[in-house]
């Protein structure tokens, strides 16, 4: 719990100071469609969940099917239950992001 909060404020310090955010294509994201490396969109931000595919799975749903694509409905309305993630899934997202993307 400790070393998230840690990234998480590392993150937000990145982003107060002004770190330039990577953009990404549409192209770029179609890259990373697969397992091995998945990179998602949610509203305007791409997310790599690479390596958290395996701990999603432990949940009982996986998200293997998202990878590379526009996963924002999928995401604020979750397919089993059609309820949005919580605040605490929130947090965790920022952990694995990634860019802006940036519509071709």
């Amino acid at each position: 719990m400790v070393k998230y909060l840690v990234l998480i404020i590392g993150v937000c310090f990145l982003q107060a100071v002004g770190a330039k955010e990577k953009m990404i294509s549409s192209e770029e994201l179609k890259l990373h469609g697969t397992s091995a490396s998945c990179w998602i969109l949610i509203e305007k931000t791409v997310y790599d969940v690479t390596e958290y595919i395996g701990v999603h799975d432990s949940l009982r749903y996986d998200i293997r099917k998202w990878c590379g694509t526009d996963s924002t409905m999928a995401y604020s309305k979750k397919d089993q239950s059609g309820k949005a993630h919580s605040k605490k899934a929130d947090l965790l997202l920022k952990k694995f992001k990634i860019g802006l993307y940036q519509p071709d």
